[in-house]
Formats: C-alpha cells, sequence, structure tokens
C-alpha cells in the first residue's frame, strides 16, 4: 500500500484544485481492486509451498527410516534438522543422504519412501543401509537429481529404465547389490553423467552401445557382473574416460583397437573375462594410463613392444593368458613400474636383462611359463623388490649372487626349475625373507649356516633336491618358521634337539633322506605342529613319549625306519590325529589300547613291524576309520567285532599274522578285507552282503620264522595221499560233468531253461521277467552298451531291478554254457560298496540275462551332459565319485581272486545312484562273454578311454584300467570328456593351463579348503594315471591308498595358482616314485623271507611230482584244477597242474614260508 500512497500524493500536486477530488476517486478506485489481488496471489504461493514442504515430511515419515532412530530424538517436527536432511532456504528438501544416520535400515524397502514428493532433491545418497527391494520407476520423476547413490544395499531386480530421465545425473552409483537383468540402453541419455559404477551386481547381457554417447563420463566400472557379449566398440568415443573396470564378467571377443583413443584414460582393468586375440598396439597411446590389467583372459599372441612406451604405468597384470614369445626389450623403459606380473603364459627365452632398469619396482612374478636360461645378474639391480615370483619355468645355471643383494626382498619363489650349484653363503644377507621356496631344482651341497640367520623366516621348502650334509643345529635359531619342508634330499646324520625350539612349526617334512639316530625327544615342544613326516630315513631307537604334548597333529608319518620299542601309550594324547602310519620298522609288544582313543583316525598303518598281543576291542572307538593296516605283524588272538561296526571302513588288512577264530560276520562285510596268512575261519558260508569274493583259500600261520618243522615222514606222506584222494576226486567230478552237459541229453535243455539268482530270491522265474519288461519292450530299456541293452524291470514285490539282456552268439555251445553260469556264479559274490550288486544270471534258449540292481540317476555320462543335473554334482560329491571309483578298481585288481581286469572303464559304466554315490558296473563281462580269451587276447573298450598301448600291443593288463581312470576322473573334474585338453597337452602348446580353467564352468570355483586340496589331489593322480608308459602309471591300489589318506602333495594353495603343468610333474615324481618304493620294498621283503629251511618243502614237491606223472593218462583232460595240500600247521600249499602244450605236467606251488613261486618243467630250480 506504501507505493499507492506516493502515487496519490504525486498526482495531487500535479492535478488543478478543481480535479483534486476526481483524482482521488479514481485511485481510490483502482487501489480496491489491485490490492486484494495481490494479497491473494502471496497467500496462495506462500500456501502452496507450505504444502509442498508438508508432503516432503509425510513422505520421510511414512518412509518409516526415521520413525525409530535417534535421528529425531531431539528434535522438533523441523524435519530439516534431522540426521541425513540438507533443505535449501525455503526448506525445501535438496539431499538425502544416510552418511550421518544409522546406517542401519534392515528390513525397509526403497520403495517405501514415495519419490515424487521431493521436487527439488539433488543428492540422494543411502549407500550401506541395508535397504531391500526394488529401485522404483518412480524415481525417474527427480528431475533435479545430481547424484545417485544406492551402494552396499539389497536391492534387487532390474535397473528401471525411467533413470533414463534423470537429465541432470551427474553420479550414478549402484554398486554391491543384488541387481539382475539387462543395462536399460536410456542409460544413453544422461549427457552429463560423469561417474557410472554398477559393480559387484547380477547385471547381464551385453553392454548398451548407447554407452558410447556419454561424452562427459570420466569413470565407468561394471566389474563383478554377468555381462556377456563383445566390447563395444563405441567405448573410444568417451575421450573424457579416466578409469574404465570391467573386470571379473563372461565378455568374449577381442579388446577394441578403439581403446587407443582414450587418451586421458589413467585406468583400464578388463581381467577375469574371456576376452582372446592379440593385445591391440594401439594401447601404447594411451600415454596416462597407470594401471593395466588384462589377468585371467585367453589372449594370444606377443606382448606389445608399445607397451613399453607407457611411462606412467604403475601396475601391468597380464597373467594367466596364452601369451607367447619372449618378454619385449622395451619392458626396461617402465621406470615407474611397481608391479610386473607376467606369470602363467608360454612366454619363453630370456629374461632381459633391461629389467634392471625397473629398479621401483616392488613385485616381480614370471612364474608359471617357459623361461629358460640363466637368470641375469641385473635382477641384483631391483633394490625395492619386496616378492619375486620365478617358479614354474626352465630356469638353468646357478642362483647369480647378485640376488642376494635384494636385501627387502620378503618373498623368493625359485621352485620347479632347473636349478644347479650349492647354496652360496650370502643367502644369509636377505635378513627380511619371510618365503624361501628353492624345491624341486637340482640344488647341491650342504645347506649354509647363514640360512639359519634368516630369523624372519616363516617358509621355508628346500625339499626335491641334493643337498647333503646335515641339519645343523643351528636350525634352532629359525624361530618364527611355520613350515620346514627339507624331504627328497641326501641329509644325513641325526635330528638336532634345537629343532624343539621351532614351536610356532606347523608342518614338518623330513622325509626320504638318510637320517639317522632317535628322535630327539624336544620334538614334543613343537605343540604347534599338524603335519610331522619323518619317514623313509634311518631313524632307530624308542619312539619318545614326548610325542603326546603334540595336541594338534593331524598327521603323523614314521613309517620306514628303524624305530624299535613299543608303541607308546601316550600316543593316545593325539586326539586330532587322522593319519598314523608307523609301517616298516622294528616295534614290537602289543597295540597299546590307549592309541584306540584318537577317535578321528581315518588312516591307522602298523603293517610290517613285529607287534603281538591282540588287536584291543576299543578299536570299535575310530568311528572314522576307513583304512586299517595290521598285516605282516605277530598280532594273535580273534579279530573283534566292533571293527566291523565301523561305518566307513573300507580297507583292512590283518594278513600274514597269527590271528585264530572266526571272523566276525560284520567284519566279512568290509570291502577290502585281506586276512590271509591266518588261522581264521569263515563261520557261516553264505558270504555276506559286503564281503569280499571267496578267495580260493587262505594261509595258516605267520611268516614261518618260529614255528617247528614236523618230521620228513608226516610231511611227505600226508600230502601225497591228499593229493592223490583229490585227483581222484577232480576226474570222478569232471566226468560226471562231461555226461551232465551232453547237448545230446535233456539235461542240456534243462540247463538252458535253469534261472539262477544267488543271494536274491530263487523263486523268481524267467516268465516273471519276461512279464515285467512285456518281452523287453523297447520302452524299458533305458541303455545300450557293447555287449547288450538294459532294461528296468519291477517285480512283482514291488523291487526295481536292472536287466543287461546280453548278446548272444554262442549259447548253443556246451563250453560256453559252462564257463558262463561258473563266471556269473563267481562275479555274483563279489561284494564292494562301490560296485553295482550283480543278483544273479539266467541262460534260457530265447536268451541270456544279468540281473543288476537298479541306479536311478543313471550313467555318469548321461549327468554330466545334463546341465542341470550337473549343477547336482557339486565338488565334494565329484571327488568322491572318483574316490569310489578307486576303490572299486582297487578291490577288483587286487582281492578279487583271480584279479578282475574291468577292460572298458568309462563314464557310461559309472552309474549313480539316488544320492549321486558312484558304482562301477559292467566288471568282468568280458571274461563272461570271452571265456577262451585271456587279458592279451581280447581288446575291448570305449574310444576315448582305451590306453594307447593298446595301439600296438594285445596286452590287456590292470594298467589299461589305470589309464581309463585318469580319463574319468578328469571328465568327472571338467564336465566333459578331456579330449582337447590331452591332446593339448600331449603336443606341449598349452602346458601352462591353470586348472581353474579347466575345472566345469557350471559350477562356482572351489573355495573350501578341504575341497580344494581333494580337487587337485585327484587331479595329480588323474595326470599320473595318464602316463604313456604303463609301468609309470600307479596301480589301482596305490591310488586308493592316496585318496584314504588324502594329503595333497601341494600343500594349501588357492585353486586359481595352480597349472596344468605343475599337477602333471606332481603326478609324475610323487605318485610314480610312491609306487616304485613299494615295489623296491615288496622285492626286499620277498628276498628276507626265503631261508635255508625249505629243504623238506622241496622233497614233497619233488616227491609229488614223481606221483603225478603215474597218472599223465587220466590228466590228458584235464585243462586246470586247483588242489589244497595241508602240511600239518607248517605251510599250505597251492598247487596247480596243468598240462603243457608238449606234453609236460607243471605243478606250481605256493608256501607260505618261502613266500616264492615255484615252476616244476625243464628246470628244478626255484623262481622267486
Amino acid at each position: 500500500m506504501h507505493w499507492l500512497n506516493l502515487v496519490n500524493q504525486k498526482l495531487i500536486k500535479m492535478a488543478p484544485d478543481s480535479s483534486i477530488s476526481n483524482l482521488v476517486v479514481i485511485i481510490t478506485f483502482i487501489s480496491s481492486i489491485i490490492v486484494p489481488v495481490i494479497t491473494d496471489n502471496a497467500v496462495v504461493t506462500a500456501f502452496a509451498a507450505s504444502s509442498a514442504i508438508k508432503l516432503e515430511r509425510e513422505a520421510l515419515v511414512n518412509s518409516g527410516w526415521w520413525n525409530s532412530s535417534r535421528a529425531t530424538a531431539n528434535y522438533t517436527s523441523d524435519h530439516c534438522k534431522w540426521m541425513g536432511i540438507t533443505c535449501n532456504s525455503a526448506g525445501s528438501i535438496v539431499e538425502i543422504s544416510s552418511i550421518e544416520m544409522d546406517n542401519n535400515f534392515t528390513g525397509a524397502e526403497l520403495s517405501q519412501l514415495n519419490f515424487t514428493c521431493f521436487p527439488n532433491l539433488v543428492t540422494f545418497r543411502i549407500w550401506g543401509t541395508l535397504l531391500s527391494g526394488r529401485i522404483p520407476s518412480e524415481i525417474g520423476a527427480l528431475s533435479k537429481l545430481q547424484v545417485l547413490d544406492l551402494s552396499r544395499n539389497h536391492l534387487t531386480g532390474m535397473i528401471p529404465s525411467e533413470i533414463g530421465a534423470l537429465s541432470k545425473l551427474e553420479e550414478l552409483v549402484l554398486s554391491y547389490n543384488n541387481l539382475t537383468g539387462r543395462m536399460p540402453s536410456e542409460i544413453g541419455a544422461l549427457s552429463k553423467l560423469e561417474e557410472l559404477v554398477l559393480s559387484y551386481n547380477s547385471l547381464t547381457g551385453m553392454i548398451p552401445s548407447e554407452i558410447g554417447a556419454l561424452s562427459k563420463l570420466e569413470e565407468l566400472v561394471l566389474s563383478y557382473n554377468n555381462l556377456t557379449g563383445r566390447m563395444p566398440s563405441e567405448i573410444g568415443a568417451l575421450s573424457k574416460l579416466q578409469v574404465l573396470h570391467l573386470s571379473r564378467n563372461h565378455l568374449t571377443g577381442m579388446i577394441p583397437s578403439e581403446i587407443g583413443a582414450l587418451s586421458k584414460l589413467e585406468e583400464l582393468v578388463l581381467s577375469y573375462n574371456s576376452l582372446t586375440g592379440r593385445i591391440p598396439s594401439e594401447i601404447g597411446a594411451l600415454s596416462k594410463l597407470e594401471e593395466l590389467d588384462l589377468s585371467y583372459n585367453s589372449l594370444t599372441g606377443t606382448i606389445p613392444a608399445e607397451i613399453g612406451s607407457l611411462r606412467n604405468l604403475l601396475k601391468l597384470d597380464l597373467t594367466n593368458n596364452i601369451l607367447n614369445g619372449s618378454i619385449p626389450l622395451e619392458f626396461g623403459n617402465l621406470k615407474d613400474l611397481d608391479e610386473l606380473r607376467l606369470q602363467g603364459n608360454k612366454l619363453d627365452g630370456l629374461i632381459p636383462s633391461s629389467i634392471g632398469n625397473l629398479t621401483n619396482l616392488t613385485s616381480l612374478n614370471l612364474s608359471l611359463n617357459q623361461l629358460s636360461g640363466r637368470l641375469p645378474q641385473e635382477v641384483g639391480n631391483l633394490k625395492n623388490l619386496d616378492s619375486l615370483f620365478l617358479d614354474n619355468n626352465n630356469l638353468t645355471g646357478p642362483i647369480p649372487s647378485t640376488l642376494y643383494h635384494l636385501n627387502q626382498l620378503r618373498v623368493l619363489f625359485l621352485a620347479y626349475n632347473n636349478l644347479v650349484g650349492p647354496l652360496p653363503r650370502e643367502v644369509g644377507n636377505m635378513k627380511n625373507l619371510k618365503t624361501l621356496l628353492l624345491n624341486r631344482n637340482s640344488l647341491t651341497g650342504p645347506i649354509p649356516s647363514t640360512l639359519y640367520h634368516l630369523n624372519q623366516l616363516r617358509i621355508l621348502y628346500l625339499a626335491y633336491n641334493n643337498l647333503v650334509g646335515p641339519l645343523s643345529k643351528e636350525v634352532g635359531n629359525l624361530k618364527n618358521l611355520d613350515r620346514l619342508l627339507l624331504n627328497r634330499n641326501n641329509l644325513t646324520g641325526s635330528i638336532p634337539s634345537t629343532i624343539g625350539y621351532l614351536n610356532l612349526l606347523d608342518e614338518l617334512d623330513l622325509s626320504h633322506n638318510r637320517l639317522d639316530g632317535p628322535i630327539p625327544p624336544t620334538i614334543g615342544n613343537l605343540t604347534n605342529l599338524t603335519s610331522l613326516d619323518l619317514s623313509s630315513n634311518q631313524l632307530s631307537g624308542l619312539l619318545p613319549r614326548e610325542v603326546r604334548n603334540l595336541k594338534y597333529l593331524a598327521s603323523l608319518s614314521l613309517n620306514g625306519n628303524n624305530l624299535i620299542g613299543p608303541i607308546p601309550p601316550t600316543i593316545g594324547y593325539l586326539t586330532n590325529l587322522t593319519s598314523l602310519n608307523l609301517g616298516y620298522n622294528q616295534l614290537n609288544s602289543s597295540i597299546p589300547p590307549e592309541l584306540m582313543n584318537c577317535s578321528q583316525l581315518l588312516n591307522l598303518v602298523l603293517s610290517h613291524n613285529s607287534l603281538s598281543g591282540s588287536i584291543p576291542s576299543e578299536i570299535g572307538n575310530l568311528i572314522h576309520l576307513r583304512q586299517l593296516d595290521l598285516s605282516h605283524n605277530f598280532i594273535n588272538g580273534t579279530i573283534p567285532s566292533q571293527l566291523g561296526k565301523i561305518t566307513n571302513v573300507s580297507e583292512v588288512d590283518v594278513s600274514k599274522n597269527n590271528l585264530s577264530g572266526v571272523i566276525p560276520k560284520s567284519v566279512l562285510r568290509v570291502p577290502g578285507l585281506k586276512w590271509s596268512e591266518n588261522n581264521l575261519e569263515v563261520g557261516n558260508p553264505i558270504i555276506s552282503e559286503n564281503a569280499p569274493p571267496p578267495q580260493a583259500q587262505h594261509f595258516k600261520g605267520n611268516k614261518g620264522k618260529h614255528q617247528k618243522i614236523i618230521t620228513p615222514l608226516v610231511t611227505i606222506i600226508l600230502p601225497m595221499v591228499a593229493f592223490l584222494a583229490l585227483i581222484f576226486g577232480i576226474l570222478f567230478v569232471h566226468r560226471r560233468r562231461d555226461e551232465k552237459f551232453n547237448p545230446n541229453t535233456r539235461e542240456m535243455a534243462k540247463c538252458a531253461d535253469e534261472f539262477s539268482i544267488w543271494n536274491y530270491d530263487g523263486r523268481i522265474t524267467f516268465e516273471e521277467m519276461i512279464q515285467a519288461t512285456e518281452d523287453f519292450h523297447i520302452k524299458y530299456c533305458i541303455g545300450t552298451g557293447g555287449y547288450g541293452s538294459v532294461y528296468r524291470a519291477q517285480l512283482s514285490s514291488g523291487r526295481v531291478v536292472a536287466l543287461k539282456k546280453l548278446h548272444r552268439s554262442e549259447t548253443e555251445e556246451l563250453a560256453f554254457l559252462e564257463s558262463f553260469q561258473t563266471e556269473a556264479r563267481l562275479l555274483s559274490q563279489i561284494r564292494h560298496r562301490n560296485i553295482v550288486k550283480l543278483y544273479g544270471s539266467c541262460l534260457h534258449y530265447k536268451c541270456m540275462f544279468l540281473i543288476y540292481e537298479y541306479m536311478e540317476r543313471g550313467s555318469l555320462f548321461c549327468v554330466l551332459r545334463n546341465d542341470v543335473e550337473a549343477v547336482e554334482l557339486d565338488w565334494t560329491k565329484r571327488v568322491n565319485i572318483v574316490k569310489s571309483m578307486a576303490h572299486a578298481l582297487s578291490y577288483l585288481h587286487y582281492d578279487c581272486k583271480p584279479p578282475i581286469v574291468h577292460r572298458d572303464i568309462s563314464s557310461n559304466n559309472i552309474l549313480l545312484n539316488s544320492n549321486l554315490e558312484a558304482f562301477v558296473a559292467d566288471f568282468g563281462l568280458a571274461r563272461l562273454l570271452h571265456p577262451d580269451s585271456s587279458n592279451r587276447t581280447l581288446v575291448l573298450g570305449t574310444y576315448g578311454y582305451i590306453a594307447p598301448e593298446l595301439a600296438y600291443t594285445m596286452a590287456v593288463t590292470e594298467k589299461c584300467d589305470v589309464y581309463s581312470f585318469g580319463v574319468v576322473a578328469l571328465e568327472v573334474l571338467m564336465g566333459s570328456h578331456p579330449a582337447d585338453l590331452l591332446s593339448s597337452l600331449s603336443s606341449s602348446s598349452d602346458g601352462k593351463i591353470m586348472l581353474i580353467d579347466v575345472l566345469d564352468q557350471r559350477l562356482p570355483p572351489p573355495v573350501d579348503r578341504k575341497v580344494v586340496q581333494d580337487i587337485i589331489l585327484v587331479s595329480i593322480v588323474a595326470f599320473a594315471c595318464l602316463q604313456s608308459k604303463p609301468k609309470s602309471r600307479p596301480t589301482m591300489q596305490r591310488i586308493s591308498q592316496e585318496f584314504l589318506t588324502g594329503k595333497s602333495p601341494l600343500g594349501n594353495p588357492a585353486v586359481q595358482d595352480i597349472s596344468i603343468s605343475e599337477l602333471i610333474n606332481q603326478g609324475e615324481h610323487s605318485m610314480i616314485c610312491k609306487t616304485q618304493q613299494m615295489a623296491v620294498r615288496r622285492r626286499r621283503m620277498r628276498s628276507r623271507s626265503i631261508n635255508n629251511s625249505s629243504t623238506y618243502i622241496d622233497k614233497i614237491t619233488f616227491a609229488l611230482a614223481e606221483h603225478c606223472s603215474k597218472f599223465m593218462d587220466d590228466l590228458t583232460t584235464l585243462k586246470q584244477s586247483m588242489v589244497k595240500i595241508h602240511c600239518g600247521h607248517l605251510v599250505t600249499t597251492f598247487l596247480a597242474i596243468k598240462v603243457h602244450p608238449m606234453g609236460m605236467l607243471i605243478i606250481t606251488m605256493h608256501h607260505s614260508i618261502r613266500m616264492g613261486r615255484y615252476r616244476f618243467g625243464n628246470s628244478d630250480v626255484p623262481v622267486p
């Protein structure tokens, strides 16, 4: 109203007196109209502003995010004063931030906030609050929004396309959520965007090409998603881009050359994808680049020399690609480089001397390549080097003395090379060294005393060299040692007592040296020890009682020494022990009952000692036991029934002892039971479900060392009488059998219709099987193989079995009928938890078939080929499948009499039950259907699994099964047949493939420590089995024992750090060496057992041979028989009688005193 008064006064002054009254009237009239209008507009505007602010406040309250927090506790209703809220001068909210809030919105959802109520919101930064739910499409209403940060929450669903409406957005951060779906192409409309971070989600699909329109973008981070497809070339248009992170996706194709146009780029990280092709030389134009990480892809070709022009580069990582060629000399120009990682490629040639120019380098990793030649002296210039990895190459020559000038070095890996020469005294200069790995070289000479001055050392690996001399008492100075591995050298002398000072040790391995003397009692001071291996030395004396202090010990191996005396009862204090091997010593006395307190034991080996007494009944306390070996001792008494009640026990060897009595039925169920050369009896002739097949006979007595020889008269007469009676009995039975199977008689037809199901239900008839399968209708067929077709049959009892209808070709022949029934009966007696049970067979004039246990999940082959079912086979199940196969094949090879060579191990013949447990099928069918063939005349198998030697020889041996097993083991880990891998390895072109790259990609990479160890062990064993020379392959028995031990020779590395070449090397050295060592030991034991007390046995043999010659005419029709002769309590002997093609009678005698085989034909000289 003030301005109207001024106008009135001015008009009055200007107007004449006569007009004043008129002007006043006009002005008053105008005022009456204008003033109310202005007043009303102001009131309306004020009311609208107040209403909007009220809506904002209500939206905050209704979200529930502030209701119960301390954010509103001490404030009035003015929401602008709440924590995390910032308003403008008009009281409207412009920023919502969780920085000052409780940062915990557990249970709250983002959609609870009504975004349409915040027209002036500029910054919305709610991160790390555990918000859940989807990003609502209403977020597109925030037209003034410049910053949107929802990182580190639990958001799900897709990124809404409406986000493209935020035209003023400069910063979009949605990382660390659970967002799925594709990146919306509408993001390309955010023309002002400077920062786009969507990492750590589960986004899929391709990177939209529209992203190239973000001309102001400085930071693009899409790492840790599931993005696929190629990198869009449009990325090259992002001229202001400084950071590009696309790692940990599934990107394919080549790196676009347009990337060279990003002249301001400082960080380029494309690691852990599936990129292929060459590294574009245009990368050399990125002059401001500080970090280049292309690791863990499939890039090929040589490293472009242009990378050497990136003078600002601080980190270069090309790890785990397929790069070849040499290291560019131009790398010497990267003088600011801090990290250089080129490991896991196929780089060859020399390490360039120019690498000595990189004086700022703190980490250099060139391991797992094919680099050769000497280590350059210039490496000594890298004074700032903290870690140096050159392991797993082909480096030769001595270690340069300049290397020992690197006194900042903390980690040095030179393992798995061909380095020679001694360790110089200068090694003591590296005072900061914490990890030193020089294993698997050819280093010679003694361990220098200066090495023991490196008191910062935590890990010292010098294993697998040719080091000599004693282990110095100064080893006690290394008080920070966590692992000490000096195994596989030629160290001599005694173990110093100062070893007890290393009380932080977790693992100590001095095995396979020539150490002698006693085990020092101070070993008991190593109270943190989990693994102790002193095996294969010449240690003597007693096992110290102080071992009781090693309370964390999980593995104790003292086998292969000269230890004497009793097993100390204090060993029962080692309650964490899972593996104990005291075999091949001279321990005596009885097994202490206290040992059975070690209830975690999986493997217990006390074989080849002089233990006596009985097996403690407390052995039932070892509820986790899988392997028990008490063989070659003097143990007496009975086998406790508690042993058979241990549910997981799969291998028990009590052979060659003085055990007596009846074997408990529960023990007979153990699949790998060995009990020969005892005085044991089987109480019930009906063999239990899980018992091993019946052996021809078992030896009596122990080793014959202390038994008294009976008079010559008794030892000669009794065998002769028994022999004659048995010969006549065999001839009589043989003639009756000829009459029974005369094809012209009715008995022949009767035999051909006989349906026998042993250990099952003999009342089931042929007709019932025909009815169950509707005369083998195709709809019941569940598989077809080389031997016949398999049908699913549900019997009247409701039980389901599998019928294998065999191809028939010889069923009319008498010899075939006889052998088929004999072999089928023997095969039906095989009982092992990992072998498909054969219930019986049927010979009918219409067909012949076998009846097996039904396996619900079918073959391993089919499961691995089905993506859904394959995922069910997690890493633990897959490892168990391989182990089950190994135990089953070991059983067939070594526990069946006669041994069974499968001849057709493949993933098709490994069946899975409802729990995805593995069972070997089709065992013994080759011999069943081809009775006249031997292992050297019949070659069967599946293409891709057949051992290579069968291409030039007809010799089918157990080692053929070993090769096939190796193929299947790799197939289980890879999820497909390993043909391509084996082909590439044989061509020596892919020797540096990483294990992580060949594992089944349908499963997440293994992370559990135990699972990773198991996978590494399975891989090592598999490659050992695939040796081209059969003799170089381990036996299935060795493999089974290796799995029972369960210890990976590589320790505990991450699975992504293991190369295939490393696994192959381990397989060649560890498995083969163990196998050969066992063979040598067996030969030594056999030769020791031959003594001069066998004179009377020789007399018996020759007397029997003389009497046998009188029955030549009657024996011409006798092809082969087995005769058992008991010579009192002195010896149990097997006689195999054969008619030689030249008419000579051959008698093979095996007896327990001499433990050898003797042939009597053209020569009377014993053949060991």
